[in-house]
């Protein structure tokens, strides 16, 4: 199972972001400027991973989506 992309919305309030994991493709760089959830974003996925579902819960966003290859996605709101 691999992760294809995640879609963030109302980060911060303010940002929605989709990142896209092409199949085949060993690194995904994001750049943004200093402040738009870079680092969030990678907290996010870390927590879906390897943290209690409470880390995710405390994070500013209203919706978190994590598509995987297999066509099931999970939803965070």
């Amino acid at each position: 199972m691999r992760v294809e992309g995640i879609a963030v919305t109302g980060l911060f309030d303010q940002f929605d972001h989709e990142l896209i994991f092409p199949e085949g493709e060993r690194v995904t760089i994001m750049i943004a400027p200093n402040g738009f959830g870079k680092t969030m974003i990678l907290r996010m996925i870390n927590s879906i991973f390897n943290q209690p579902v409470r880390t995710l819960a405390r994070m500013p966003f209203r919706e978190f989506r994590l598509s995987l290859d297999d066509g099931s996605c999970l939803v965070a709101q």
